[in-house]
């Protein structure tokens, strides 16, 4: 199947799940996240702001925002790119690129400023490739953050296929959560 094949696939899948089946897997995932390592000591960090059928973040954004933590999530620029901005709280976020929650302009976070980056995307596999959306944003995101900053995607089982096609300039990711799983890859870039 070709990247788009494997793309239409998955997005029905995930959409097939139920409301109550979504909410459920995602805060086990969540459960998930808070108990690694690189999330614990993380004192900066990109998340991004769900939408549709993917996994809810707004829970871990709250969390992390009553930890004292410093949260960015990305806004998307007229040239393609995301930046980063800090969040005060969700109240801060308003409809932007596509209807998906952005911050303001305000504040913007470097790329070389997160502990840990966590990841939206449609498709993964054992092999921690990754499939977005189609439009690189983050694919550009991962080449200028640092290559120690961790990047975890968050996904649903129905996300994870056999295999997808790995291209030389594709990113992989070093953990990938899902309700059942945690894949890592091997690495001594970061200790988990």
């Amino acid at each position: 199947m070709t990247k788009e094949e494997i793309r239409k696939y998955i997005l029905d899948k995930r959409n097939a799940l139920s409301g109550k089946e979504r909410s459920e897997a995602s805060k086990t995932i969540a459960k998930k996240l808070y108990e690694l390592e690189a999330f614990k000591s993380a004192a900066n960090i990109f998340l991004y702001s769900s939408f549709g059928s993917e996994v809810d973040t707004k829970p871990i954004t709250e969390r992390l925002l009553s930890e004292g933590k410093a949260v960015a999530l990305p806004r998307c620029t007229d040239d393609k790119n995301m930046v980063f901005h800090y969040i005060d709280s969700l109240d801060d976020l308003k409809s932007g690129y596509k209807r998906i929650l952005e911050p303001d302009e305000k504040s913007p976070m470097a790329l070389s400023e997160p502990d840990i980056i966590i990841v939206p995307g449609v498709a993964f596999d054992a092999n921690m490739n990754r499939i977005g959306y189609g439009r690189g944003y983050y694919d550009r995101v991962f080449k200028a953050i640092p290559l120690y900053v961790p990047k975890i995607a968050l996904a649903f089982d129905v996300q994870i296929a056999d295999e997808i096609p790995y291209e030389t300039l594709d990113e992989t990711m070093d953990i990938i959560i899902t309700q059942t799983r945690v894949y890592e890859r091997d690495t001594d870039d970061f200790t988990i």
